[in-house]
This record gives structure tokens, C-alpha cells and sequence, in this order.
């Protein structure tokens, strides 16, 4: 599960075509850095749910890092404005961290809040 960090502050200060920007550059790079066999759904206004199957703990948390790294790289222009964004993720495991899908994405909504109250622009992995 990630979001991008301090979202509401870019609607307020650049108002909500920034922040459509914003999200359209995260989708960008999800879908060119994921496989057919992933699923990355748009869960809440700025979140997002990514389930990516077969995958270890380690394969999992680098492919995170390059979503945020290349996020973090990223500039979006909106407006003659120039904004950097980052993203918080928490990562959880079937069946390690939940029996079924409610109790993963509580866990991994868990890891993502751990990443925020950590500093933001991190990736957490229960």
C-alpha cells in the first residue's frame, strides 16, 4: 500500500490540477515498472494498492524503492510550478501477515502510517 506524502498540501497550495498531476505521475511509473501478472488498483484518493504475486520480501521492498526513487526524481509541472512529491509504502505478506485480504491491507496500511510517522518518502515492510 502507498500514498503520496503531503498530497492535501498540493491541492491547497497548487490547487487540485497539481495534485491530478501528482497521481497521474505516480500511475505513470506503476504501470511501466510493473508486470502483467501485477494488479495496482487506485484505492482512496491518493492511495494505492498494489498486489504483486510472486515476489519475495527482498524482490518486493526493491521494487517499492524504485517507485519511490523514481517518483522522488520526479518534477511535476502544473502552472509554472515546479513540485516534488514522495510516496510512503507498507508492505505486508500472504499469508505471514494476514489470512486473507482485509487483514493484508491492514497491515500494509500499518506499514505505510510506520513509514509517515518515520519521516515519509520510505518504505516499511512488516
Amino acid at each position: 500500500m502507498l500514498d503520496l506524502d503531503h498530497f492535501k498540501n498540493v491541492n491547497d497550495q497548487f490547487g487540485h490540477g497539481a495534485g491530478d498531476e501528482a497521481l497521474k505521475a505516480l500511475a505513470d511509473i506503476l504501470k511501466k515498472t510493473s508486470r502483467d501478472s501485477d494488479l495496482i488498483c487506485r484505492y482512496g484518493v491518493e492511495e494505492f494498492i498494489a498486489i504483486i504475486p510472486n515476489m519475495s520480501a527482498s524482490q518486493a521492498v526493491d521494487r517499492a524503492e524504485v517507485w519511490r526513487k523514481q517518483l522522488e526524481k520526479n518534477t511535476v509541472n502544473c502552472d509554472e510550478n515546479a513540485i516534488k512529491i514522495t510516496l510512503s509504502a507498507g508492505i505486508a505478506f500472504y499469508p505471514d501477515h494476514g489470512k486473507n485480504a482485509e487483514e493484508l491491507v491492514l497491515c500494509a496500511d500499518g506499514m505505510r502510517y510506520k513509514s509517515k510517522r518515520s519521516g515519509r518518502n520510505q518504505v516499511t515492510i512488516a
